[in-house]
């Protein structure tokens, strides 16, 4: 029996509420495993009008919003279980609501046959990346924000700077300074904030980043700079173009004219420039930018991402322009999902290991990976177990050591 046609008579017998002990065993494992979530939706489709799987689903959502990520093992307390005590079309709409409250949507491609995949042995756990940061203000004083300094207003420069919430606000205060101060705002590895600046411009700021501001913007243009990765809405202001340089692009030694810039009179965007990426990335939500690469530039619509390689400054060209980029991947970040179209497993890894600040240390020949990615979207929130649990689809496996992440053959 073909493997596709093996899980669809799974989910239907489940259904059916036909399953054996064993049988159930293989159907919550390929489950946890991401095998068989387009079963499930055809399924419910099949089994019932669109309108009433809708009804049964706002129905249920009341009976399962609080129950936790099912993980391996599962025991006979799991929720999982107590599906199958519910009527044929409720159980399929209870699992599929069970998925989408874990931003649980994962599939795999890779050129070998999907087997099953292993049940994840208890190990130790790191949790999930939480708001916290840095702010470096004028002077070298340094503030730590987090759980424990929310609330807090300092006055810097002009500026009234209030925080709370994980979310770092500048206002302008009635006294104006004719003297510049800078801050800058930190994220270590497993940090997150928010930030408005003087101007009202929004930016978020991903873990292991970090943008330096000044408090007031007094001259002819607004600059910032930038390291890792941010999304800014930059607040319209035609008569001061908003600019972001990107500041790991900026060796010892280099000027100014050989770092990445990016002009701005209105708009949503993402740049990813980490420092371990093998480019660095700008993806236009909505207006208008410009990227510069030294003497090279490009203008970005709606939708495109322009992609800076490294060691690309001696090229006639640096800047590869994608007419139709994924701009959900580049911004799931924002709204706490990992998003991942293709990928291999070391990118995946490495955005992992920034979240959960926890290092990666591959078992096994680089040459095994290849032609193994990964497409699908997963919940920041959940806990790394949780996580790699999901990506253990097939023929790779991971263990916990400390703050550590092994990944197996």
């Amino acid at each position: 029996m073909e493997e596709n046609e093996f899980y669809r008579q799974l989910v239907q017998r489940y259904t059916d509420n036909l399953l054996s002990e064993e049988e159930l065993e293989v159907f919550f494992h390929s489950l946890e495993a991401g095998l068989l979530q387009p079963y499930l939706v055809t399924a419910m489709t099949e089994t019932a009008p669109i309108t009433e799987a809708d009804a049964l689903t706002e129905s249920l959502a009341a009976e399962t919003a609080d129950l936790p990520v099912p993980q391996a093992p599962l025991s006979e307390r799991s929720p999982l279980r107590r599906i199958l005590r519910m009527p044929r079309i409720a159980r399929v709409a209870a699992v599929l609501l069970l998925l989408a409250a874990a931003g649980w949507w994962f599939t795999t491609h890779r050129r070998q046959d999907i087997g099953p995949a292993p049940v994840a042995a208890k190990s130790p756990d790191i949790a999930p990346g939480r708001d916290a940061a840095i702010l470096t203000l004028s002077g070298d004083r340094q503030v730590m924000l987090d759980s424990a300094t929310r609330d807090t207003v300092l006055t810097e420069g002009a500026a009234i700077v209030a925080n709370a919430n994980g979310r770092l606000a500048y206002n302008i205060g009635s006294t104006v300074s004719s003297e510049i101060a800078y801050n800058t705002l930190t994220t270590a590895r497993g940090g997150q904030y928010q930030l408005t600046l003087p101007d009202g411009t929004r930016v978020w700021l991903n873990a292991a980043s970090s943008i330096t501001y000044p408090t007031a913007f007094t001259g002819q243009q607004r600059e910032v700079s930038v390291s890792g990765e941010a999304y800014f809405e930059v607040a319209k202001d035609i008569s001061r173009p908003f600019r972001v340089v990107i500041r790991s692009t900026m060796r010892t030694g280099a000027t100014d004219r050989e770092a990445v810039k990016v002009e701005v009179l209105g708009t949503g965007f993402n740049i990813m420039a980490y420092a371990d990426e093998p480019e660095i990335r700008t993806t236009l939500i909505q207006g208008a930018i410009r990227v510069h690469k030294g003497p090279a530039s490009t203008l970005l619509h709606p939708g495109m991402q322009a992609r800076i390689t490294s060691g690309a400054a001696n090229e006639p060209n640096p800047i590869r322009l994608i007419s139709n980029a994924d701009t959900s991947e580049a911004i799931a970040w924002t709204t706490g999902f990992f998003q991942f179209e293709d990928l291999g497993i070391q990118p995946i890894m490495r955005q992992i290991a920034r979240w959960y600040d926890a290092d990666v240390v591959y078992d096994l020949p680089a040459a095994s990976l290849a032609g193994r990615h990964f497409g699908g979207r997963i919940s920041r929130r959940l806990n790394l177990s949780d996580v790699l649990a999901i990506l253990q689809a097939n023929k790779i496996h991971f263990r916990i050591e400390g703050k550590s992440i092994h990944v197996l053959p």
